[in-house]
């Protein structure tokens, strides 16, 4: 199911129940975010993926039809501020929060 150093880290949560934690994955389309995807959503987490590209929007969607799949630049903070609206109006707790999207340094946000 998982490759490589995602399930050397993965070995170590299996005694956590993930079963119906509300679980958000950033950058849920890269290589990392994908396979993190994949393994909370065989564990069945209600998975809230987030991801700008949407060649890999699209994917997500085919692979992991019970999610909620947002489109969202973490580089934009309108854009941030819309899909935390729409994930607040769905989800009243967030119960983990994996952030696997990379910034290039092109944005207004700071820090």
């Amino acid at each position: 199911m998982t490759s490589g150093i995602v399930s050397f880290y993965l070995k170590n949560i299996n005694m956590i129940d993930f079963s119906k934690k509300n679980v958000i994955i950033t950058g849920a389309g890269g290589k990392i975010g994908f396979e993190l995807s994949s393994y909370f959503y065989h564990q069945n987490a209600n998975l809230i993926l987030i991801e700008k590209n949407s060649d890999k929007l699209i994917s997500l969607k085919n692979k992991f039809k019970k999610s909620n799949i947002y489109n969202c630049d973490l580089e934009k903070l309108s854009s941030i501020k819309n899909t935390l609206k729409k994930i607040k109006k769905s989800f009243s707790v967030i119960d983990t929060i994996i952030h696997t999207a990379s910034l290039v340094g092109t944005s207004e946000l700071i820090g």
